[in-house]
């Protein structure tokens, strides 16, 4: 079992400090008033400036500093989520984690990968039905009740356990109880469960993504709960 973080991206963590900005605006200022009195050395004695047009000046350098602090604050918010998601992920390492079942990307080890759903009780089937990325059927598996259990009882069981064997591929689960599937309100709830063992980087934005035994790195947003392995 190995944890691990494949790429790293500096984060600032700790308290937001004001001294860049505060920099900032201050060498605004200091240049806008050593241009304002070059202007006021410099002017024509018979064509003096107007202070209409000095407050122009005035509000435009204000602008442009006020803009300034926001990006900076920006900036610093987003180092700081981006902590914040980082120290979530790292949290999970190791641990299995749940996703909603349905569309996936799988790497071919079916011993890896489970199903968690809670049974329809005894006397009754579920149905779940595999397609590829084009809606073609690939394979069904069932579960059904056993005498004496009560609906919604726990169920957990292997992705091979169901299927069999798998080739790599992404795909969409189904699943279907009493002649209704799963876009249909009142199915029971399929969730997909996989061990967390690194950390990768989403090329776009930078935000942090859990990489999934036997499948392709998800968002955190796409968690939905945490335990511990089994065995």
């Amino acid at each position: 079992m190995i944890s691990s973080i494949q790429h790293e991206t500096p984060v600032n963590g700790g308290n937001i400090s004001s001294s860049p900005s505060s920099g900032i605006t201050s060498a605004l200022s200091k240049n806008f008033m050593t241009l304002l009195i070059t202007q006021l050395k410099n002017q024509n004695p018979l064509e003096p400036m107007e202070s209409g047009e000095l407050l122009n000046q005035l509000a435009a350098m204000t602008s442009v500093s006020e803009l300034r602090d926001i990006n900076v604050g920006i900036s610093q918010l987003s180092d700081q989520f981006n902590a914040a998601h980082l120290s979530n992920a790292t949290a999970l390492l190791g641990q299995d984690v749940a996703i909603d079942a349905g569309q996936f990307s799988f790497n071919g080890d079916g011993n890896k990968l489970s199903l968690s759903f809670p049974s329809p009780g005894a006397g009754h089937v579920l149905r779940f039905l595999l397609t590829d990325h084009n809606g073609v059927a690939v394979k069904e598996a069932h579960y059904q009740g056993r005498r004496n259990e009560p609906p919604g009882t726990p169920i957990r069981k292997k992705l091979d356990q169901l299927f069999g064997s798998l080739p790599h591929g992404h795909y969409w689960l189904k699943s279907i109880i009493d002649g209704r599937d799963d876009s249909e309100s009142g199915v029971l709830p399929v969730q997909l469960i996989s061990k967390a063992n690194s950390i990768v980087f989403n090329s776009t934005d930078q935000t942090p993504q859990i990489r999934l035994e036997a499948m392709e790195p998800v968002a955190l947003s796409r968690i939905r709960s945490v335990t511990r392995p089994e065995g």
